[in-house]
């Protein structure tokens, strides 16, 4: 495969070709998965139109909106590495955790097969379409049939995540694995299954593998495991019923939280856990600002730790809901003003019903460890159109908290079924 040059006009039926093969897979799983679970149906079918439009949209007609800065780059270097040709290409592993992991991915596949952006957005308009199937399970968990069918219609048609999903980008990946170590951590809290609590801890180190700052989703699930098995030891104690189960699993957690405070793992934007612990870090991480248009104010950065607990909350707030009318300096930005209404709206009705998702276990649970991750991304980001791309990876979950206060976005479709379907049995009849 050595040798090969850039894609061009006379490549276009190649990408044609990979590209429609991926998205016949991605309409016979979405028929699989509809005929498996009827309850989705209509969502999934939506979900994985509107995607795939998007995508199809992005590469023949006009770039989508976050498709001309990252996604061409993950997307360019995939092939620069491709092009040395599979053995060469598996040679350039980036390592874990770096951010270059889903390029690399890809270029594996362009060295076995050849250079089509479209097939890899077809893989993405997939992804994105399952992560759709995640939020349900996850919502009818959590609160029940109901809930999960709103959490799924919004997921489907939410803005940012159908973009998300058409691009040669990792943001559906990121979203599904983080859903997937979700569902099986609330899995584990409800039935102690270990091999769920493995599973969460995997899906945790996949998302980790794209962008090394998930792999705090799993460091917060690690000491919620230790907090918990921990005081089910000393109540044990007490009755003189130690699980070794149990005791195992706290032996396991300190010597995990021991190799932490070794620093033998660093995670981006807070690095070793020790420097994690130290309010310099976190001085100095709010300090580094982007520069260009999209750059958060200089306001928001803090010059000593008190000034640091007075912006947190409002670092938090950009990264939710920025930008804000009075940063908009551009058209394009005014899309992410829209988007961060969005974010915020859902950030209101978790806010508000805060009591109800706090006393709901499960609720609790993926409440805490997103919690975690918003903080470091709140404090990792400098910029509104990173913010943009980072926030999305969380919306998804946000929804799941907010489910059953969420809207009904079913009604619509099922109007226009209800309508078909008696048009239908009265011709039958009338025949």
């Amino acid at each position: 495969m050595a040798g090969r040059k850039p894609a061009g006009p006379k490549d276009s039926m190649i990408d044609l070709i990979f590209g429609a093969v991926g998205l016949m897979f991605g309409v016979l799983l979405t028929t699989f998965l509809a005929l498996r679970v009827r309850a989705l149906r209509w969502v999934l079918g939506v979900a994985f139109s509107v995607r795939a439009g998007a995508a199809l949209f992005h590469r023949y007609v006009s770039p989508l909106p976050d498709g001309v800065a990252d996604a061409v780059s993950f997307e360019n270097y995939a092939w620069s590495l491709a092009q040395q040709g599979f053995v060469a290409a598996l040679a350039q592993f980036p390592g874990y955790g770096n951010g270059w992991g889903y390029p690399w991915l890809v270029s594996l596949a362009y060295a076995l097969a050849d250079r089509s952006p479209l097939f890899m957005q077809s893989l993405s308009v997939i992804a994105g379409t399952l992560c759709v199937l995640l939020a349900y399970r996850l919502a009818q968990r959590i609160w029940g049939q109901d809930a999960a069918l709103r959490a799924a219609w919004v997921t489907a048609v939410f803005p940012m995540l159908v973009m998300y999903s058409a691009l040669t980008m990792r943001e559906a990946f990121i979203i599904l694995a983080l859903l997937f170590a979700l569902y099986q951590a609330v899995i584990w809290q409800e039935s102690d299954r270990l091999g769920a609590l493995l599973l969460a801890f995997v899906g945790f180190l996949i998302a980790g593998f794209m962008h090394g700052a998930m792999l705090v989703g799993a460091v917060m699930l690690l000491l919620l495991l230790l907090l918990n098995e921990t005081k089910r030891l000393c109540a044990a104690l007490k009755r003189r019923n130690v699980s070794f189960i149990g005791l195992g699993l706290v032996m396991v957690g300190l010597v995990a939280v021991l190799m932490l405070a070794s620093g033998s793992l660093s995670i981006p934007y807070i690095g070793t856990l020790a420097k994690g612990l130290s309010v310099d870090t976190w001085i100095a991480l709010a300090q580094r600002q982007a520069h260009g248009g999209a750059s958060y104010p200089d306001w928001l950065s803090p010059e000593n730790a008190a000034h640091y607990l007075l912006l947190l909350p409002a670092r938090i707030a950009y990264f939710i809901g920025a930008p804000f009318p009075w940063d908009i300096r551009s058209f394009p930005q005014l899309l992410g003003l829209v988007d961060g209404l969005l974010y915020l709206a859902v950030s209101f009705l978790i806010l508000r019903n805060f009591h109800a998702i706090w006393h709901n276990p499960a609720a609790r649970l993926v409440l805490l460890i997103c919690a975690a991750l918003v903080f470091v991304y709140a404090i990792g980001v400098g910029n509104f159109g990173t913010g943009l791309r980072h926030r999305a990876k969380f919306i998804v979950p946000a929804l799941v908290m907010a489910a059953p206060w969420l809207p009904h976005l079913r009604w619509l479709v099922l109007r226009r079924v209800r309508y078909v379907e008696g048009n239908n049995a009265s011709g039958s009849a009338s025949a």
